[in-house]
């Protein structure tokens, strides 16, 4: 499973110059013009990082549920849905990339299923974190948090 919350506002938000949020790094927040500038390259890298059958879950603002349920769906994401938080509005899309469609690295393929039967998601040490969050940094996928699923 990979998990994101990304920077996910439109980057001419008028709430960025407001309340807490004026404190706030504006990469931390923003992400171009329609909030989604992230999100695409989230999505769009995802496949080289997921293993066979994986999951892919972003959060976004209320407002962009359907256009990021588009962007899985244009990159071959299945089982695409939208779920919402407590105030009933879209906060979270998540979709699965199926067995073939994913292009893990042989070097983080075989980090995790070392000494495992094939297809067991083994125990992940704190060591094998870090290099996962080192290795996903050093990529192109900014704010990541990986899950254990």
């Amino acid at each position: 499973v990979i998990a994101s919350n990304p920077p996910y506002i439109e980057s001419n938000d008028v709430h960025l110059s407001q309340g807490d949020l004026r404190f706030e790094p504006k990469s931390a927040l923003a992400s171009g013009s329609d909030g989604l500038e992230a999100i695409r390259i989230i999505i769009a890298g995802a496949k080289n990082h997921l293993n066979d059958n994986a999951w892919l879950l972003i959060e976004h603002g209320w407002n962009q549920g359907e256009a990021i349920r588009n962007l899985f769906a244009q990159s071959g994401f299945k089982e695409v849905t939208t779920e919402q938080d407590l105030a009933k509005r879209d906060r979270v899309t998540m979709g699965r990339m199926l067995q073939g469609q994913t292009h893990v690295s042989a070097q983080m393929h075989n980090k995790f299923n070392q000494g495992h039967t094939k297809g067991c998601f083994p125990t992940i040490k704190a060591n094998d974190l870090r290099w996962l969050f080192e290795f996903l940094q050093n990529q192109y996928l900014p704010q990541l948090i990986i899950l254990r699923g």
